[in-house]
């Protein structure tokens, strides 16, 4: 679910740059697709960065819930 998500948002994100350069701008259409192609890797890298700093947060916070155990080996003997 989440992929298809991500694509579509950087589909959404290309074809709608396209259509504003090439449309609205009177870009060529070759460089309107380039345009477009570059934006939509954009989109992906900010995608990924989210999910990075989404991941690592929920990482750090299921650390901290680990590290308030007391910290000794309940099968060892005093």
């Amino acid at each position: 679910m989440a992929l298809a998500v991500t694509v579509a948002a950087a589909v959404i994100g290309g074809v709608g740059w396209f259509l504003l350069s090439w449309l609205v701008m009177d870009t060529a259409v070759g460089d309107a697709a380039g345009e477009g192609v570059g934006v939509a890797f954009g989109v992906l890298i900010v995608v990924s960065v989210l999910g990075v700093l989404r991941s690592s947060r929920t990482l750090r916070a299921a650390e901290s819930a680990d590290s308030t155990d007391s910290g000794e080996d309940p099968e060892s003997s005093s």
